[in-house]
């Protein structure tokens, strides 16, 4: 086993440095034959890709070398040519040394956990007629572009598009240019040495691109992260949407078959996949249609779409997961999508449009033994006629235009929070009044 205090992704007290590479490399290229790698555009990433690669070549692994270029696009161009997709850089985080990130061939993500395991791997290394070889592909941006191009429809859409001087100025200007968008596009230069921002989607970021949306009539803005991974959305006049309001334009504007969504999403969410004002009415629309929740994570979020043959998964950190080229999320594909629908519909009008509903938070102690009071809740709850339940870091309680959510507080251990929204004010507060009654019946 390798040194304990290697470094896959840099913190604010440890460095990813170039002998870490090194390391993760062998251990990687012990357990894949085929690896392909890319970088972003931090100016450490090719540093620290040179040693991984060094690495997985010496441990016998064939390399692919991509260059740079946005994570989606290396998952969707090489899921077919190797056994592991590597990519360099720091997507979100700035004047970080650049960390390692892997994937699976469908663009799923390893967990840390799973990455650090690779380092358990002590097969001895080859000697140097089993040394890998190196191979550079130059093709992977056009090959996605290409690809985007093909599968998405024209639009006549109104977009500034800021790429945050990360790898996704490669590729969304052009696509979003190619189906026949309005394009403005801020922070496209990808090298290092040119004024770089914070690769992530931060408020300084987000305040001036607001000023540029204000100077360009009826476009929408969006925002990208360094790797192309995720997304912010703003309206024509140039304020913010929340993530919840960006995956109801996205659902509304699919119909997918099934959608998988966080667990806490609220109502609108789920009503602009059955078409707002249709609501789930059992027509020929919507015969197999599903909205399936679970926690808030990528890896959830795609473990449930795996099984259930899902069309779109999204978190609420501005990820989509369109399954069609990846598991990986990709900016561009949810970029194209808010395009073409603000090619049709203004985004400030559609979302003034959206019924509201109100939510409410209420907080109630207990003795902090979540498994006792969780097997008590849920024995309790089957005795009430709640149209769902859903079990994963709470309890979700599903009921005709409205829920409740009941879960652990995350700050202290003895306390609850009961959180519930509806579309009535009174019936949001009976529905509450209820499942605190049942919580005081399990405490």
């Amino acid at each position: 086993m390798v040194d304990d205090e290697i470094a896959f992704r840099s913190t604010r007290g440890m460095d990813v440095i170039s002998e870490d590479a090194l390391q993760i490399g062998i251990a990687i290229g012990r357990s894949f034959d085929r690896v392909a790698v890319g970088i972003d555009t931090n100016p450490s990433s090719d540093m620290i890709r040179d040693a991984l690669i060094a690495g997985l070549t010496s441990a016998g692994a064939d390399v692919l070398n991509v260059g740079m270029a946005p994570t989606p696009a290396v998952c969707c161009t090489m899921q077919d040519s190797c056994d592991c997709i590597v990519m360099v850089g720091e997507p979100d985080i700035s004047e970080m040394v650049s960390g390692i990130s892997m994937y699976e061939p469908d663009g799923t993500p390893y967990s840390l956990m799973h990455m650090e395991s690779l380092l358990n791997n002590t097969a001895p290394l080859p000697d140097f007629s089993g040394v890998g070889d190196v191979k550079n592909i130059d093709c992977v941006i056009r090959m996605y572009m290409d690809l985007m191009i093909s599968e998405f429809d024209d639009n006549e859409g109104m977009i500034v598009v800021d790429c945050g001087c990360g790898t996704a100025g490669l590729t969304v200007p052009g696509i979003l240019d190619a189906h026949g968008a309005d394009v403005v596009s801020v922070n496209a230069q990808t090298d290092p040495g040119k004024g770089r921002l914070s690769p992530g989607i931060g408020r300084a970021r987000l305040i001036a691109l607001s000023d540029i949306v204000g100077c360009n009539p009826d476009s929408i803005g969006v925002a990208i992260n360094g790797d192309g991974t995720r997304i912010a959305l703003m309206d024509e006049s140039g304020k913010v949407v929340d993530d919840y309001m960006v995956m109801a334009l996205i659902l509304m504007h699919m119909k997918p078959d099934v959608a998988v969504i966080p667990i806490d999403t609220p109502v609108i969410v789920e009503s602009a996949f059955w078409g707002i004002s249709d609501q789930k009415d059992g027509s020929e629309n919507n015969v197999g249609r599903r909205v399936i929740r679970t926690e808030d994570s990528i890896e959830a979020v795609i473990k449930i779409m795996k099984a259930n043959n899902a069309d779109v998964g999204m978190t609420s950190k501005g990820c989509f997961i369109f399954p069609t080229n990846t598991y990986c999320p990709d900016g561009a594909a949810a970029a194209l999508e808010l395009s073409e629908l603000s090619g049709i519909s203004n985004i400030k009008r559609l979302i003034e449009s959206f019924p509201t509903y109100i939510s409410r938070m209420e907080r109630i102690g207990f003795d902090g033994n979540i498994k006792s009071f969780g097997r008590k809740f849920t024995e309790e709850v089957q005795k009430y006629n709640f149209s769902h339940l859903s079990i994963m870091d709470g309890w979700r309680l599903g009921v005709s235009g409205g829920w409740v959510m009941v879960s652990k507080n995350k700050d202290d251990s003895h306390m609850l929070d009961v959180t519930g929204e509806a579309y009535d004010g009174i019936y949001l507060t009976s529905m509450m009044e209820l499942v605190k009654s049942i919580i005081r019946s399990c405490i």
